[in-house]
């Protein structure tokens, strides 16, 4: 529901002052959106790296157990950086 206010910043206010409330919370997404990419590549690292120290044969339950998180991280995050992406257009 719109108040007549644009990100918390009443109307009545200067557009100057509506602009620089709006520039910042574009380049809050942005860092937002940053800071998910980096932390999304280091999660990459680790599951590769978790998913190399998978025995060929008899899976060990705490390497599985790391994997499975690392993963659950992974899907929450990449869906974090979908809504930020979303709210961006």
């Amino acid at each position: 529901m719109n108040n007549g206010s644009v990100y918390g910043v009443k109307a009545r206010c200067g557009p100057s002052i509506r602009k620089s409330v709006l520039t910042a919370t574009w380049s809050s997404i942005v860092n937002q959106i940053q800071e998910l990419e980096k932390k999304l590549v280091e999660l990459e690292r680790k599951i590769r790296e978790t998913e190399q120290r998978l025995p060929a044969h008899s899976v060990k339950p705490p390497i599985m157990t790391e994997l499975f998180e690392l993963e659950d991280e992974y899907e929450a995050l990449a869906g974090k950086l979908r809504e930020l992406k979303a709210r961006q257009q």
